[in-house]
């Protein structure tokens, strides 16, 4: 009996006709492919794992794979869905593993979400989705991996960039998921969530040896740091981009933090207020914090940047260097000489000094393209 199809990376279309036939069907293999249509695949009603990784398809997910019941495993990373993530999805009850990783998908998370409780990896990060944290992740104990980050270019003003659409990214309070027990990797990174991280965060994770690495970069989150999260053993916190305002003493304690470089100074988790990290933390033992430059600060843990004093002017190289920071400078695609000690600014990519024989006089313009 069939029971495995597999053309990965093959330049073939797979109709889904009579598919229905392989009763003994469990596993598709079609990632790399030019799948255009999965129309008729919901007669394959023994599948549990489909793969349609990297296969261009665009649209809504569809629908028809919300009526496969045995679905495991669906594995749908970079592809062009733009639509909404269906209500249907809560119908897959067996669900364990759910890749839709680097799409273009919008809306909010579904709150049938929490309906899939045998889930163990949800990785949506890399797409335009918005709205809150539905409070039904807390219904999925057996959590290990949640990914929802938006790794797409979040600029200071908080606003997200998929193919030139702006979008705030996910936004509202920080849940505590301290339902997911088996937690391991959590990364929410770069959206606008705010508030504080709350008390409990994470509390009922039950191995607390193990390396533990959660990712809250770049949002909008204040407050102190939960002291509660010294249980962790080995802890890789990346909070930086925040508006963090205490790091609790019990955590710079923690040695094994970090990749062991809390040993050497709690700067490894943030750099201090007055200080910034291109990470906003020291990565390395030779790679450390630096003092805000004259006229200039930083107010919060974890900056990445500093900004001008009020009343304050800042000479050319301080605002070009502001700016490489507020414009997500490390993500560009030209910026030879931008921020080298030893290079003069009008030899970084994109800028422009006038001279003292243009007729606009002495100025300097940035053109970035």
């Amino acid at each position: 009996y069939l029971e495995r199809i597999d053309f990965k990376s093959n330049d073939i279309v797979l109709p889904f006709d009579g598919v229905g036939n392989a009763k003994k069907l469990i596993s598709l293999q079609l990632s790399d492919t030019p799948v255009k249509s999965v129309d008729g695949i919901s007669d394959a009603v023994g599948l549990i794992y489909l793969h349609l990784t990297d296969c261009n398809m665009t649209g809504d997910v569809p629908e028809e794979l919300f009526d496969l019941p045995n679905l495991q495993g669906i594995f749908m990373n970079y592809n062009n869905f733009d639509g909404t993530l269906s209500t249907k999805i809560g119908k897959l009850a067996e669900l364990r593993e759910l890749y839709i990783f680097e799409n273009e998908l919008k809306g909010s998370i579904p709150t049938e979400i929490g309906m899939l409780t045998n889930i163990y990896i949800l990785g949506l990060g890399e797409n335009a989705m918005t709205g809150t944290l539905p409070t039904q992740l807390n219904l999925l104990t057996n959590m290990q991996i949640l990914s929802l980050q938006q790794e797409t270019g979040l600029s200071t003003s908080g606003l997200v960039s998929i193919d030139g659409e702006l979008g705030v990214g996910l936004t509202g309070p920080l849940l505590s998921l301290d339902s997911m027990t088996s937690l391991r990797e959590l990364y929410l990174g770069k959206n606008s969530f705010e508030g504080a991280i709350p008390d409990n965060f994470l509390f009922s994770v039950k191995n607390l040896t193990r390396t533990m690495k959660v990712d809250l970069t770049n949002n909008n989150l204040g407050g102190s740091i939960p002291s509660g999260l010294s249980r962790f053993d080995d802890l890789r916190l990346f909070v930086a981009g925040n508006r963090i305002e205490k790091v609790p003493d019990e955590l710079c304690s923690k040695h094994k933090w970090m990749k062991g470089l809390m040993s050497s100074g709690c700067d490894a988790l943030l750099c201090e207020p007055g200080s910034y990290g291109e990470y906003g933390r020291r990565t390395s033992n030779t790679d450390l914090c630096q003092p805000c430059p004259f006229n200039a600060s930083t107010y919060f843990y974890g900056s990445e940047s500093c900004v001008a004093e009020a009343g304050d002017d800042l000479d050319e190289r301080s605002i070009l260097f502001q700016l490489y920071h507020a414009l997500s400078g490390n993500d560009w695609k030209k910026k030879d000489n931008w921020l080298e000690d030893n290079r003069p600014i009008c030899t970084w990519h994109g800028v422009h000094c006038a001279t003292e024989d243009d007729i606009s006089g002495e100025e300097t313009v940035v053109r970035l393209e």
